[in-house]
């Protein structure tokens, strides 16, 4: 056998089993083997050069493959070792090999390929049971790829996220697959908000969903991709019609996937599936480069039950979904104040007033309440003003600072109103022992004052501790003053106040 060969003709010790790939083997072991599109240039340059120049058959190690059992009893042959040196076969065979007409640099060259399937379940203890199996389960492989993957940190993140979006199926078998796309798992998964557990806990194969989740928990460990970046890289391979998940059309296959989800489902007839699903995809499309950062914002959505079908249809719709979700949220947010309120205060409907300040997020219903019965006592006090009165006018802007006031503001702007409406009452009831009128206490004015007794009772309460305040504070200026006084007086200093 020719050098160019690298491999013997066969050999089955140690449950090793070798074999060559003609140009249609190594097309098909890279069509099933999607992952292999994820490559390092870096890598490949390194062992092969730009042009292939660094090519040596004779130091071609064999591309080694596992039998792997899909949930479906289907048995596939899986790439463990070679992923790279599989793909760029596949991409030069013509040069690298060719044909009998049209032979290309090594035309003797024969790909090898090798059978570990034997020894890796060796390794995972398989040789205990009772029944040998022949065959690794979908687990075991994503556990047995690892290493191998590690081998390349520019594309490891990448590659083990794809892994797992086209091992779903075979993980999980197709009936399930298809409810539940890997895409889902993984935003399940990921998820600090959700016990998956729990989560799955009534769906139909529940145990077999959380049992395939958890070994994925695992991998993701095991290969340290953060748990924050595994649906955001998941997203991107999505965004990019990745070939190694399977291109576009499984790319809005996997998002279909979330519609099956519990929490999603019950938001969707069968019948709006097409129309959201391409909506959603459009928005990755659209999304770009910052997918990665909207997909938290459209998992989110989707998985939250208080976001409404027609909800997402505009978010999704929206140039700017993270300003769109902002405005929805702030308005959910006031309507649940809203409903909280009148479900404290017996109300079933609210004054104008009142869903200004729960607008605003006040949520306390004495203090909103206050509050509007302050402004309709200003208001009152308005129509007992001569019109355009000064007195008026100021109550006015008053009221209009109050309506306006933020929350740290809003406690100093009640008490300028009632000070305005207290301040009313007392130069009108100067004017009018100037004129020596009838006194203020007298007719619909009593009426008024009566009405607005505790808020005159806070302004005095006001005013006496203000003067207190005042009194204490110059009582303590005149100790200074005498102190200071004294101090001058026995330096033998005369101190005369300068005039002003």
């Amino acid at each position: 056998m020719p050098a160019e060969h690298g491999v013997p003709k066969d050999r089955t010790s140690s449950g090793e089993h070798f074999s060559t790939l003609d140009r249609n083997g190594i097309a098909k072991l890279v069509r099933n083997n999607p992952s292999a599109q994820v490559i390092s240039m870096t890598n490949l340059q390194n062992r092969f050069g730009e042009n292939g120049e660094k090519f040596m058959p004779s130091l071609f190690q064999a591309i080694q493959t596992v039998r792997v059992r899909s949930a479906d009893g289907e048995i596939i042959e899986l790439i463990r070792d070679g992923h790279h040196r599989a793909k760029y076969l596949d991409n030069n065979f013509d040069t690298l090999i060719g044909t009998e007409e049209s032979p290309g640099r090594f035309p003797h060259f024969r790909i090898p390929k090798q059978d570990v399937t034997k020894d890796v379940l060796f390794m995972f203890g398989e040789k205990q049971t009772g029944e040998k199996p022949t065959a690794l389960s979908m687990t075991q492989y994503w556990l047995d790829v690892l290493p191998y993957t590690h081998q390349h940190a520019e594309v490891e993140k990448k590659r083990t996220i794809s892994h797992l979006l086209t091992g779903w199926q075979n993980a999980v078998g197709r009936t399930l697959a298809e409810r539940y796309s890997g895409f889902a798992a993984l935003c399940v998964m990921t998820d600090p908000t959700l016990n998956f557990s729990d989560y799955f806990a009534t769906e139909p194969d529940g145990e077999k969903l959380v049992e395939t989740l958890s070994e994925m928990q695992n991998i993701i460990s095991q290969a340290n991709i953060p748990r924050a970046e595994v649906k955001k890289e998941a997203a991107l391979l999505i965004y990019e019609d990745a070939e190694s998940i399977g291109g576009r059309e499984e790319g809005k296959r996997q998002l279909q996937g979330l519609f099956g989800l519990p929490s999603v489902a019950s938001k969707f007839e069968d019948k709006d599936l097409p129309e959201y699903n391409d909506a959603l995809f459009g928005a990755f499309r659209r999304a770009g480069g910052k997918i990665t950062n909207n997909i938290d914002l459209y998992y989110k959505i989707f998985i939250d039950p208080a976001y409404t079908k027609s909800a997402i249809r505009t978010i999704l719709a929206a140039q700017s979904p993270l300003r769109q979700l902002q405005a929805l949220d702030h308005q959910m947010a006031i309507d649940r104040r809203k409903e909280e309120y009148k479900q404290k205060t017996g109300k079933t409907d609210l004054t104008v007033i009142e869903e200004r300040f729960l607008s605003k997020g006040f949520v306390d219903p004495s203090f909103i309440m206050t509050i509007s019965e302050e402004i309709t006592t200003a208001r009152r006090r308005i129509t007992f003003l001569p019109p355009g009165s000064e007195q008026g006018k100021e109550i006015q802007r008053r009221i209009d600072g109050l309506l306006n006031s933020s929350r740290d503001q809003i406690h100093a702007a009640l008490n300028n109103l009632q000070s305005a409406v207290a301040d009313s009452l007392l130069v009108k009831k100067v004017e009018q022992s100037a004129t020596s009128e009838q006194p203020i206490t007298e007719g619909r004015e009593l009426l008024f004052l009566r009405g607005f007794s505790r808020n005159l009772k806070q302004q005095l309460e006001r005013a006496v501790a203000e003067k207190e305040a005042l009194s204490a504070k110059n009582q303590q200026l005149s100790e200074r003053i005498s102190d200071l006084e004294q101090v001058l007086d026995d330096a033998g200093i005369i101190y005369q106040k300068e005039d002003k």
